[in-house]
Parts: C-alpha cells; structure tokens; sequence
C-alpha cells in the first residue's frame, strides 16, 4: 500500500493508518492510466483526488443558478447549445490539461456547462409536449442518463487511459450542435417573452408532423 511503515503499525488494527510521503518513489502499470498515475496523486496527495470530485459538483451547483436563469432570459435551446459546446471545450481542455491546476479549473466549468445541458434539455423536452406526456417524457430522459452510467464500465474496459474515456465521453457534445437545425425553441417560453407568432408557428409545425 501507500504508507510508509511505522511503528504503531505493527499491531492488527490498521484503522489509523497514517500517510506520508513515498520514500522510494511510485510505480504504476502501463498502458491503463488514471488522473492519480497522471498527476502522482498518491500517498500524501491523494486528498487531492476528492477535492477535484467536489470541484465539479460546485460547478453543478453554480451551473444551476448561473444557467438556469440564463435559459429563462435568453432561451431554453441557446443555453442548451451554448452548454454542449462549452462542456465539449472544457471536457477536451480537461483531457490534455498539463498539471492538476489546470484540470480542475476546465473540470469546475464543465460542471457549469454540464449542468446546463441536463437542465435545459429536460425543461425543453418537458415544455414541448403537452400535460399529459410530461411524467413520461421525464422519466425517458432519466432513463438515458441511466444506461449511460451502465455502459461506462465497458468503455472503460476498452480504453486504458483516462484521457481516452474522456474524450469518448465528451466529443458527443459537439454533435448536439446540430440540435439548432432540428430542435425549435420551447413555445411556452417564447409566450412568456412575448413572441407568440414565432410559438405559433412552431407549434403548427409539430402539428403537421
């Protein structure tokens, strides 16, 4: 393990184990790598590990008030694009990031954009379909994020490195892009901001559809 030997380890009860530093240096297998065998998070610096985990979940936090508002302002589907392609930046800066600092910087701001893209995208498809379809739709969208979780095991099976499953899992951002040619905007919204000609076309869009 990752502790040095002392003496008050030498009795059965290991439960306060006590880290330090390495004294003989760090070996990690090849070719499978992690951000602990990237940035040597071991021993007295694997706290860090936790912290860049926190780190993302206050950019969730902060994603949900800054985004939130700004999808009530300027629209549902323009901040969800703007999320994809700022989790999609973020997420590559984040796989090639040259030291620690760095990577938890991009992994704070793609928790930010993270955040916007699950929430946008689950008010827009819930605003697009009526009353009834609502508890339906929101439970299918669950579902995706769901069989995500499932099937991440098995990429991580197939690619060794971290940077690797990064990638994977960040590039499908820029594909959302194309939602701004096949997705409207949410016609409740745009009633609320006073365009209801463009929500009435809109919906005698989906009406012939």
């Amino acid at each position: 393990n990752c502790t040095y030997p002392l003496a008050h380890l030498t009795n059965n009860n290991f439960a306060g184990e006590s880290f330090t530093t390495c004294q003989d240096g760090w070996l990690f297998k090849k070719p499978h790598s992690t951000i602990a065998s990237e940035y040597d998070l071991v021993c007295d610096n694997k706290w860090i590990i936790d912290i860049t985990q926190s780190i993302l979940n206050m950019g969730f936090l902060v994603g949900g008030f800054v985004l939130g508002y700004a999808a009530d302002r300027f629209g549902r589907i323009t901040i969800y694009l703007f999320s994809c392609f700022g989790a999609g930046l973020c997420g590559l800066i984040v796989a090639f990031a040259p030291n620690i600092v760095v990577f938890s910087i991009f992994r704070f701001l793609q928790g930010i954009f993270g955040k916007g893209t699950w929430m946008t995208s689950f008010v827009l498809v819930t605003e697009l379909v009526g009353s009834n379809h609502r508890r339906v739709v929101g439970i299918v969208i669950q579902m995706f994020f769901t069989l995500g979780v499932v099937i991440l095991p098995g990429i991580a099976y197939v690619i060794p490195t971290w940077q690797g499953i990064q990638l994977v899992t960040t590039l499908p951002n820029f594909l959302f892009l194309l939602y701004y040619w096949l997705v409207p905007e949410s016609p409740r919204w745009l009633i609320t901001r006073k365009k209801a000609k463009k929500a009435l076309q809109i919906m005698q869009s989906i009406a012939k559809e």
